[in-house]
C-alpha cells in the first residue's frame, strides 16, 4: 500500500497536476486523503478555457438556435431525466 501512496503522491507533486477541488489543510499533507480530491493538467484547464471561450464568443451568432417550445415537449417526454437534472427553461 505504501508503494501506491508514493506513486500518488509523486503524480500529484508534478506542477502540472492542478487540484481541481479546495483542499482543505489536513489533505495538502502526502497520503491517500489529497488522492481523493479531483485533479486536472494545465494542459486540459487550457484547453476547457479555449472551449469555454468560442462557446461564449459565438453565444450570439445565431448558430445552433433551437425553439424553446421544441426544447419544453423534448424535456416533457424524455423520462431519462431525474426532475433536479433539468434545465430550467427560457419560455
Amino acid at each position: 500500500m505504501h508503494a501506491v501512496e508514493q506513486l500518488a503522491d509523486n503524480l500529484l507533486d508534478n506542477p502540472e497536476v492542478v487540484p481541481v477541488d479546495r483542499l482543505s489543510r489536513r489533505e495538502t499533507r502526502p497520503g491517500a486523503a489529497r488522492s481523493f480530491a479531483r485533479h486536472t493538467t494545465r494542459d486540459m484547464l487550457t484547453i476547457e478555457q479555449q472551449v469555454i471561450g468560442t462557446a461564449l464568443g459565438s453565444r450570439d451568432s445565431g448558430r445552433a438556435m433551437v425553439d424553446n417550445l421544441a426544447v419544453d415537449r423534448e424535456l416533457a417526454r424524455t423520462r431519462t431525466l431525474l426532475p433536479n437534472s433539468r434545465p430550467w427553461s427560457g419560455s
